[in-house]
């Protein structure tokens, strides 16, 4: 569901890839991707009108190709879960480290503020080689959220999907006003739109 498909890259990625990639272009992409991601919804759709059962994937190969593929299916839906979920862990990890330690870069990365953690807590949440304890310890919470019961990591995915839902209308809306003009540079001069 949502839950799932809103990571923490959406914050990250679509900053990064409209500053130093595409630009204003960037909006047009994620627009057809978003039309792409609901095409691929509508097979899924059209299979549970047909076949009203419980299972998703494995169920919907199962009833149409056989159990062979059914089973690779379910094999492969396994491996992405792992895999998307190590990602995850790995970027919320690697923002909770830099939260903690509170870099502030400028915009040509020259480091502003130093890192306000000592040092050996920074060797420890950072001891390099691409190792990262925290995206360690943010798994095994979710991990235990998960052990805990249905209703509760319920619970939890829709209160984080609410919130991550309200920054992204936040933002959109934040930046429809600030490119409108309205908000002014100081209180005599409101600032005119530009698009350069």
């Amino acid at each position: 569901g949502i839950g799932c498909t809103i990571g923490s890259g959406v914050f990250v990625l679509a900053g990064l890839t409209a500053n130093s990639y595409a630009g204003p272009g960037a909006s047009i992409s994620y627009l057809f991707a978003g039309l792409v991601a609901a095409a691929n919804g509508l097979p899924y759709a059209e299979l549970s009108a047909v076949m009203p059962l419980d299972g998703s994937t494995y169920e919907y190969a199962y009833v149409s190709l056989g159990e062979i593929f059914a089973v690779m299916a379910s094999l492969c839906q396994t491996l992405e879960y792992g895999g998307s979920a190590a990602a995850v862990a790995r970027s919320w990890g690697e923002k909770f480290v830099d939260w903690l330690k509170g870099d502030e870069f400028s915009e040509n990365d020259d480091l502003l503020v130093e890192s306000a953690l000592p040092q050996w807590a920074e060797s420890l949440l950072e001891p390099g080689y691409g190792i990262n304890p925290m995206a360690a310890i943010i798994a095994s919470i979710c991990t235990y959220l998960l052990l805990w019961g249905v209703k509760e990591s319920k619970f939890a995915t829709n209160l984080i999907s609410t919130i991550k839902i309200s920054l992204i209308a936040f933002m959109i809306i934040g930046g429809f006003v600030l490119s409108s003009g309205v908000v002014p540079d100081d209180e005599n001069n409101p600032r005119p739109a530009s698009f350069s």
